[in-house]
This record gives structure tokens, C-alpha cells and sequence, in this order.
């Protein structure tokens, strides 16, 4: 797992809804399908960006990356 930072997304930081941190440990999660998964063609799948607060560890999800900010 990489290290927590900072990202932004639409030219706005990433704020957490429920205890507004502001760090996050970066993750990727596929969208499976049925029709893919009944196939067994799950690795087809497209994947979004998940992003779990430091503090609270609470998880948002992206389809479009969100950027690392450097600190």
C-alpha cells in the first residue's frame, strides 16, 4: 500500500465527508459485470480509484483519477 497524501480532483482538493481529513491511502477496485463475470472475463473489467482516509477510513471511489498532490 503506498503511503497517505494528498489528492485533488476537478481542480478541487479531496476533502473526506465525515471527519474532513485530508489524506488518503490510494487503491484500485474493479467494477465487475455480470456478463463479463459469467463469461469469466472478469480482468475485462474497467477499475476506479478508491481513496480510504487516514483518519477515519472512510472510502470514496473515482472513475476518473483523482491526482497526488506532493506535500
Amino acid at each position: 500500500m503506498k503511503e497517505a497524501a494528498r489528492y485533488e480532483t476537478a481542480g478541487k482538493p479531496i476533502v473526506c465527508p465525515h471527519c474532513e481529513g485530508r489524506t488518503f491511502f490510494e487503491a484500485s477496485a474493479l467494477l465487475n459485470t455480470r456478463g463479463l463475470t459469467f463469461f469469466n472475463l472478469d480482468w475485462a473489467d474497467k477499475a476506479a480509484t478508491t481513496l480510504a482516509c487516514e483518519a477515519c477510513g472512510l472510502i470514496q471511489w473515482f472513475m476518473i483519477e483523482p491526482t497526488r498532490q506532493t506535500l
